[in-house]
């Protein structure tokens, strides 16, 4: 009988041990499930973010390659625009040298005729 209610005691402690290791085990596989999906939603909100970066970065980089573009084609155009105000100025130049050669030319020649009248007149 003494073995007989050891044996019991033997086995109940076996359950109770039994117990105590599959709620350790449940305990541990919730700890492990909910570490993985906490990983998961890290990894996935990680993407997503990294995503938006991404995305963000491509439309910077096609705004300034926009940019570029543009930037040359204006620069083009002040070229040409400082071209024509450049040959401008120039034409502009020659034109007033021209009027003032004639102007002087005529004065001249006004001074000759005036001269010319008055020595006929003396």
């Amino acid at each position: 009988e003494d073995l007989q209610e050891r044996l019991r005691k033997y086995k109940e402690e076996a359950d109770s041990a039994r117990e105590i290791a599959e709620k350790t085990m449940r305990t541990a596989n919730e700890e492990r499930d909910r570490a993985i999906s906490e990983m998961e939603t890290k990894f996935k909100n990680n993407d997503e973010v990294r995503e938006a970066e991404v995305r963000k970065l491509r439309e910077d980089l096609f705004s300034l390659k926009t940019f570029k573009d543009r930037k040359e084609v204006l620069e083009a155009e002040l070229e040409s625009v400082h071209q024509e105000l450049f040959d401008a100025q120039t034409a502009h130049k020659e034109a007033m040298s021209g009027v003032e050669r004639k102007l002087i030319e005529e004065k001249t020649r006004l001074q000759k005729e005036a001269h010319a009248q008055l020595m006929e007149i003396k």
